[in-house]
């Protein structure tokens, strides 16, 4: 997927992101993955933005520690076909942001930047 001024993207034939990180085709990396410490992003030579589960183990120029749904926070857990949806219920309290409060910050700035251009 690619992210710009009016949103996400989704392109998987021409965005696979393994192909474009081998072909050196991206400037950064956006890595996003709340629920599981031991997936971190791919090795690659570009710059990566990490937003992650706390205790993920990663290099990345920024790493932008998040809850865990049904951890932390509400949330919903989708199974990838749609068939089936579960609701996440918050088990302890915790100081980290929510994966979704991070990435409507970051969309935020987008935006302004790109109106600032």
């Amino acid at each position: 997927s690619e992210f710009g001024i009016d949103g996400v993207n989704y392109d998987p034939l021409h965005l696979d992101a393994t192909t474009l990180l081998a072909d050196r085709q991206v400037d950064c990396l956006l890595w996003i993955n709340s629920l599981a410490p031991e997936r971190p992003p791919p090795a690659s030579e570009c710059a990566r933005i990490v937003i992650g589960h706390h205790a993920m183990r990663c290099e990345a120029q920024v790493f932008i520690p998040v809850a865990t749904p049904g951890v932390h926070q509400a949330g919903h857990l989708v199974r990838g076909d749609r068939v089936i949806s579960m609701p996440l219920y918050a088990l302890q309290e915790t100081n980290l942001r929510s994966c979704a409060s991070v990435v409507g910050e970051l969309q935020r700035a987008v935006r302004l930047h790109a109106h600032s251009v």
